[in-house]
């Protein structure tokens, strides 16, 4: 499976794995922190508070005008309150945000919603819940259509090991990765409480 895959193949992840070392390959965008102790054992993980206007997120830049891209992270919401709002989590972008990953209230738990950016403009796809309680893998795979011409592009979505979710047949070959924002891109528009919990990073073209 995808993270199989992830865990045989990244010899190095292509920047800071977890948050051990601080923000060491990221810039930091507002209110974005490391906090201790981190997920699954990890000795600090980021947080980002909801409830702020500005942003609270982390960014990198290491991805090189990548074609394909696969990113897998953990989540916790469990100090969360989004106030009734949908917030974004994930950006990958190359000039601007073209894959969007965000959580919605549910009526048990969370929501998750995938935008993939065509030429038309975003397409939306729902995909499963997330339990309040429960800390989540979530991985993300990336893939720019084939020529300028095809309309093969994709990106697949999985929950603790599991696919969940895709947006394919995507008219996506003038898109590239050149970087990651992972937290709270847009802000949180003043809505919500608490916090939402990332960690365990890894990235590889």
């Amino acid at each position: 499976d995808f993270l199989g895959a992830v865990y045989r193949l990244i010899g190095r992840p292509s920047f800071a794995s977890g948050f051990e070392d601080g923000l060491d390959g990221w810039r930091r965008q507002g209110d974005a922190a490391v906090v201790s102790p981190g997920l699954s054992g990890s000795a600090a993980a980021l947080e980002v508070p909801l409830g702020g206007r500005g942003r609270a997120a982390v960014r990198s830049e290491h991805p090189d005008a990548e074609s394909t891209f696969r990113v897998s992270f953990e989540l916790d919401a469990n100090r969360a309150d989004l106030g009734g709002r949908s917030q974004e989590i994930l950006r990958l972008a190359d000039v601007g945000p073209h894959v969007k990953l965000r959580i919605q209230p549910g009526a048990a738990g969370y929501h998750l919603v995938l935008e993939a950016h065509e030429p038309a403009g975003f397409r939306r796809v729902g995909l499963g819940g997330i339990p309040a309680s429960a800390t989540v893998r979530l991985a993300l795979e990336w893939t720019r259509a084939s020529s300028r011409e095809a309309a093969d592009g994709e990106v697949k979505l999985w929950r603790n090991g599991r696919l969940i979710g895709s947006a394919i047949d995507l008219a996506n070959h003038g898109r590239v990765v050149s970087a990651v924002v992972l937290g709270l891109p847009e802000g949180s528009g003043g809505a919500g409480s608490g916090s939402l919990l990332f960690d365990n990073f890894l990235s590889m073209p």
